[in-house]
């Protein structure tokens, strides 16, 4: 199978399963790649990767989203645990709090 017929990352059935309640309905342009448009009709550019674990990307013009998919939770703990993780999850959670 050429990757151009393999299956996108966006009609994985773990993909579907963390978006099903979002409202996020997103139709693949390739295997790495979809548009999407969420609840309040805003149309949005999707991004996948694949490594150690599957990245999700989407854009709304100069804004970005993602979210990272481990095989297991084990996976998951192992990546946080790491030094350089840590410091990205902390900065992550300062910007999304609410200014005071």
């Amino acid at each position: 199978m050429s990757q151009s017929d393999e299956a996108s990352l966006f009609d994985d059935p773990v993909f579907r399963e963390y978006v099903q309640g979002s409202e996020l309905r997103c139709d693949a342009v390739s295997q790495y790649a979809a548009k999407c448009v969420d609840s309040d009709g805003q149309v949005l550019f999707g991004e996948a990767s694949v490594g150690n674990s599957a990245v999700f990307t989407f854009s709304y013009d100069r804004e970005k989203l993602g979210f990272r998919v481990f095989p297991t939770s084990s996976d998951a703990a192992l990546w946080v645990s790491e030094e350089g993780n840590q410091r990205r999850c902390l900065h992550d959670a300062d910007r999304t709090q609410p200014a005071a």
